[in-house]
């Protein structure tokens, strides 16, 4: 293609984005939050594919309209926060990402774009694209965007592997985060309820015997919540010692699998 930017003779390199998928499924696993995960691979993307901007689009509003949460650049014209409709997204494109379509642009001016479309990429100022879908949960959560601001791009085999691949995590690390949110906010409406109806919450590890609690049962029993500590030999210690066997035997039962309940 003449005029376009072709790769360098290190790009793409197998062992270096080897290197980049194990150090991104390290840090989805580890307690680095999703926006740190999200800029960092970004960059890491970018400084590999050697390409003027990658970025992140998340869709609102059903599909009809996206913003960008993350890119990694060095033009001056930032997108991050931008919002972009496209009318010509619907939903059989959706089903074309979910199945694993990947949209790939070496030029917008010889794409055979409607004259809309492509003015809306002019002032996007991308030149050359290629588009990667990012799938959490089974749903189409937003699109990898790859691309050149300033001449068209002969993208390759290796490049397009490369960034499918970046996706897949990606899209563990998104469904990793709103399983985590979901859980935070289910944690939290439980406090809640728990503190309005004035109980306390008692959660025992039966491998350690150490037991986490809630702020109300350390008040419950006269405690600082900052400085209680709960354990399963404390909690049997404050037990009237003519209980102590039968509630022992009870626990025993119950996490032997001897009995369903454990109630004494």
């Amino acid at each position: 293609m003449a005029g376009a930017k072709q790769p360098s003779s290190v790009h793409p390199d197998g062992k270096e984005a080897h290197r980049l998928l194990v150090e991104l499924s390290s840090q989805i696993q580890g307690s680095i939050g999703i926006q740190d995960i999200l800029q960092r691979t970004l960059q890491h993307c970018r400084d590999f594919l050697d390409c003027s901007r990658v970025a992140i689009w998340k869709f609102e509003d059903g599909w009809r309209q996206a913003v960008v949460v993350a890119e990694a650049t060095d033009s001056s014209h930032c997108l991050l926060d931008q919002r972009f409709a496209d009318c010509c997204f619907d939903e059989n494109l959706v089903a074309h990402y979910l199945s694993g379509h990947v949209g790939i642009m070496p030029d917008i001016h010889t794409s055979g774009l409607s004259e809309c479309y492509l003015q809306k990429l002019i002032a996007l100022h991308i030149r050359a694209k290629v588009l990667v879908p990012l799938i959490s949960g089974g749903s189409l959560w937003g699109l990898l965007q790859v691309s050149e601001s300033e001449q068209a791009r002969a993208w390759q085999l290796q490049e397009v592997e490369f960034l499918k691949a970046v996706a897949v995590q990606l899209g563990i690390a998104l469904q990793q985060a709103s399983t985590t949110a979901l859980l935070a906010a289910s944690e939290e409406r439980l406090r809640l309820a728990l503190k309005a109806a004035d109980q306390g919450l008692f959660d025992v590890n039966v491998q350690t015997g150490q037991a986490t609690v809630s702020p109300e049962y350390a008040l419950m029993l006269g405690y600082d919540p900052a400085d209680f500590a709960e354990s399963h030999q404390s909690w049997l210690g404050r037990i009237h010692p003519d209980d102590v066997e039968i509630v022992c035997r009870a626990y025993q039962d119950y996490v032997g699998g001897k009995s369903t309940t454990y109630k004494v």
